[in-house]
């Protein structure tokens, strides 16, 4: 899946808060979706003292790669949810511990 639109236009903090919850709604499954609102929010208590421009910059780029990645993941946990459903009857509900056990690269 590609990153959403607007991703290059991102410039300010407020701008990245937008575009990262924005990209939390296209989660397949209200949980994961509630565990990076959480994150994103969390985030940005934790980075709400920075002043420097070009660490600012520099954490908007690397929010942007992360959520990129993170959306490229989707159609995998869909296709293991349909899996799991199929052959397990767990369903869902073990997709949104996937993503934590799966190698970043």
């Amino acid at each position: 899946m590609a990153p959403l639109p607007g991703a290059e236009l991102v410039q300010t903090p407020l701008q990245l808060y937008r575009y990262l919850l924005r990209c939390c709604r296209q989660l397949p499954t209200k949980g994961i979706q509630e565990h990076y609102k959480h994150a994103v929010r969390q985030g940005f208590r934790v980075h709400s003292d920075e002043d420097n421009p070009e660490r600012i910059l520099q954490i908007i780029k690397r929010a942007i790669e992360d959520a990129d990645w993170i959306m490229n993941k989707i159609p995998q946990w869909k296709e293991r949810a349909d899996f799991q459903k199929a052959s397990s009857g767990f369903g869902v509900c073990t997709v949104a511990c996937f993503h934590h056990t799966q190698d970043p690269k």
